[in-house]
């Protein structure tokens, strides 16, 4: 009867794993938001191991400008709007038409169903605040 048990609970884990791990980002998403003079710019696609966040901010103004900001500078977080800029300081020089690219972002795959990703760009320009926010659902199949 233990032994019977275990084999249940076994298949049971087994196919809750499975399910996480054959989900597929149904489609791209793309987001291009403007706030004042910088564009940010997300894209998800689906990837080997899952899926993969490309960020950038490009720059549309008409001086070069000094751009201050902490780590990361394009925070993403997946079913809760949860952001931290605690890293280090970090000053670029962008003149216009100029993209700040970081590196992409890595996400095991997601459970099926939908999800929301919260985007939060964060930065100073002549020690002002920028913040650029967004939301969008992506779908898991």
């Amino acid at each position: 009867m233990i032994l019977l048990i275990i084999v249940a609970i076994g298949c049971i884990t087994f196919v809750c794993i499975s399910q996480i791990s054959n989900a597929k980002l149904v489609k791209p998403v793309k987001v291009s938001k403007q706030v004042e003079d910088f564009v940010l710019h997300v894209r998800i696609e689906q990837n080997e191991d899952g899926f993969q966040v490309l960020r950038a901010l490009e720059y549309k103004g008409t001086k070069t400008v000094e751009l201050l900001h902490r780590t990361p500078l394009i925070s993403i977080s997946i079913d809760r709007n949860n952001h931290d800029f605690t890293g280090s300081p970090v000053s670029r020089t962008m003149d216009p038409g100029d993209k700040y690219a970081r590196d992409p972002r890595h996400f095991e795959a997601l459970e099926k169903g939908t999800h929301t990703i919260f985007i939060h760009g964060q930065f100073y320009v002549n020690n002002e605040l920028v913040d650029i926010e967004e939301t969008r659902e992506i779908v898991f199949e």
